[in-house]
C-alpha cells in the first residue's frame, strides 16, 4: 500500500533538491519526493498542513536500557533541596525485590548533601539505591548497605572505588564507582520482564523524539548483551 504526505515542508538531505513539499512511501521505503511523488497512485494520503518533516535521527551513543529503567523509576532528575530527595522517596513504591529504586540524581543541583539518617527514616527499612546522572557513583541508605554485607559502621576499602565516610568513619551513604559493585552483587541481573519493559518505554521515547534508530553503546558488555 502507497501511502503519500502532502502539504509539507520535507527536508530531504538531498543538496540537489533540498526541499520538497510531497513524499510517498511504502513498506518502509520512500518512493519518490516531490511531483514524482504526486505522480504516484497512493492509497492514502496525509495532510501535513505545513509542517516540517525530517528523515528520522540516528543516536550513536545510546544507553537504551539504562534509559528505559529511568522511566520505571523514581525521577530526581529536577530535585535542587535534601528534603524534595526524601519526599520523593517517602512517596516512592518499592519494586518487587523490595527495594525503592530512584535515578537522574545530580548531587551537584542540590544546596546542601542528602544525609543517610534522614534517607533511613524516608524509606522506612526499605533498602534504597539512588542512581547518579553521571552513571558513576550510587547513594545508598544503611538497609541497603546491609543487604550488600557491608558493615556501615566500618565499610571496606575499595580499589578503583570508595564509600564514603564521615568524620568517624561511618558510611554517609555515597559509593563512588567499584563500590557500587556490592550494591549490584544484589541487585543484578534483572528479569528478562524488566529489561523488556525498559527498552519498549525507551524505545517508545525516541519515536515520539524523532530517533528512529540508535547504536547502542553497551551491546557486548551491557544489559542487551546478557
Amino acid at each position: 500500500m502507497i501511502t503519500r504526505i502532502d502539504n509539507a515542508h520535507i527536508l530531504t538531505q538531498d543538496p540537489a533538491r533540498p526541499v520538497a513539499d510531497s513524499v510517498a512511501f511504502a513498506n518502509g521505503r520512500i518512493l519518490a519526493v516531490g511531483e514524482a511523488a504526486h505522480a504516484l497512485p497512493a492509497d492514502e494520503t496525509w495532510d501535513a498542513g505545513g509542517r516540517t518533516l525530517t528523515p528520522g535521527f540516528n543516536d550513536v551513543h545510546s544507553h537504551t536500557v539504562w534509559f528505559g529503567q529511568t522511566l520505571l523509576e523514581v525521577d530526581l532528575s529536577e530535585v535542587t533541596t535534601p528534603e524534595e530527595v526524601y519526599a520523593a522517596v517517602r512517596a516512592a513504591e518499592s519494586n518487587p525485590d523490595g527495594w525503592v529504586v530512584a535515578s537522574g540524581f545530580r548531587p551537584s543541583a542540590l544546596d546542601a548533601p542528602v544525609e543517610i539518617e534522614q534517607l533511613d527514616r524516608a524509606t522506612r527499612g526499605a533498602p534504597l539505591l539512588i542512581k547518579h546522572n553521571s552513571g558513576h557513583a550510587y547513594t545508598v541508605n544503611t538497609a541497603a548497605l546491609r543487604a550488600a554485607g557491608v558493615d556501615p559502621a566500618n565499610p571496606p576499602e575499595v580499589e578503583g572505588g570508595e564509600f564514603v565516610r564521615d568524620a568517624d568513619g561511618h558510611c554517609t551513604g555515597l559509593l563512588d564507582e567499584n563500590a557500587m559493585r556490592a550494591i549490584q552483587e544484589v541487585t543484578l541481573p534483572e528479569s528478562g520482564e524488566e529489561i523488556g519493559r525498559a527498552l519498549e518505554l525507551a524505545t517508545r521515547r525516541y519515536l515520539e523524539r524523532g530517533l528512529t534508530s540508535v547504536t547502542d553503546a553497551g551491546v557486548a558488555g551491557g544489559w542487551i548483551g546478557h
